[in-house]
């Protein structure tokens, strides 16, 4: 693992772009209502990004991308603000790409069952938006990413990826509480290139603080004390701004954990993302989308 080091704060934002009703019930009222709700939530993320003229990455599940044909025309409504959002890719169908600790009652898939949903989910992407993914964001997440599983890095650096999201969970593959700044050994959790497992090339961006639909209680897998869960969005504010804040004292990389149809559900006015554009403008933090972040790494080695 090589990890790199920042001279300044740096603000990451991305969204998992998922919701479709699942492979059960695609077809039915409440995928329809689903796939709706985050059409317009995206809508209204990216009117936040253009507004404060921040540049967003979006990470696109492909079988949602086939079902849901309304984010075309929410890309083509930005004019040249287009050029600021990076597409990237989320898989086709939300597998795991290698064994997860707390999902125990999942498989993981193949290596040519991986290089199938990449492929797939890329060509989906160029389809719709003409645009050529070079990210992908790995469902669920782990511990440390995919650090020792280099059959899988091989996938994803065949594929013509250059820049990666897996590390964004605690010890355990566990994200019930805010994903720690630290390793357990006490390393900062920062971005880090694959340079062990062979691929130095490969950029691992990681997460840190909550995941969004696990501090709001959404998640129908992963229960949090409801103590420790919020559905008020200036309290979910505080929490984020108390990582962005730390990033902005240390000089270091925050890249948030966040989903449309989470925050269109509980946050509709997007008090949460207006909170952290602003105070990151107002403290002349970076904010770059994964790609842009990729390339500025690439200068700078």
């Amino acid at each position: 693992m090589s990890m790199l080091k920042n001279k300044r704060a740096i603000l990451l934002p991305s969204y998992d772009v998922e919701r479709y009703g699942g492979p059960d019930n695609w077809n039915s009222q409440q995928g329809i209502e689903e796939r709706k709700n985050s059409v317009q939530a995206v809508e209204k993320i990216l009117a936040v990004h253009q507004n404060y003229d921040t540049p967003v990455t979006l990470y696109f599940l492909g079988r949602l991308l086939e079902l849901e044909t309304g984010y075309q025309k929410v890309i083509d409504h930005l004019g040249n603000f287009q050029e600021k959002v990076d597409i990237a890719n989320h898989t086709y169908s939300h597998p795991l790409v290698r064994p997860h600790q707390l999902r125990t009652d999942k498989q993981a898939i193949s290596s040519e069952e991986l290089a199938q949903e990449i492929a797939k989910t890329q060509k989906i992407i160029k389809d719709i938006f003409g645009y050529q993914s070079r990210g992908l964001k790995v469902p669920l997440g782990y511990y440390q990413g995919l650090q020792g599983y280099p059959e899988v890095l091989k996938v994803i650096s065949d594929s013509g990826l250059q820049y990666i999201m897996s590390d964004y969970r605690n010890a355990g593959d566990l994200a019930d509480q805010p994903v720690s700044w630290l390793t357990q050994d006490g390393q900062l959790r920062q971005p880090y290139f694959y340079t062990a497992d062979g691929f130095p090339q490969l950029l691992e961006i990681t997460g840190q603080g909550w995941h969004d639909c696990l501090l709001f209680g959404l998640s129908e897998q992963e229960k949090l004390k409801e103590d420790l869960t919020t559905q008020d969005p200036q309290q979910a504010l505080a929490y984020y701004l108390k990582d962005l804040k730390f990033a902005l004292d240390k000089g270091l990389v925050f890249a948030p954990v966040l989903h449309p149809w989470s925050l269109g559900k509980i946050d509709p006015e997007m008090v949460i993302l207006k909170g952290l554009l602003s105070f990151a403008r107002d403290n002349k933090i970076l904010v770059l989308n994964h790609k842009e972040y990729y390339n500025l790494c690439q200068s700078t080695l």
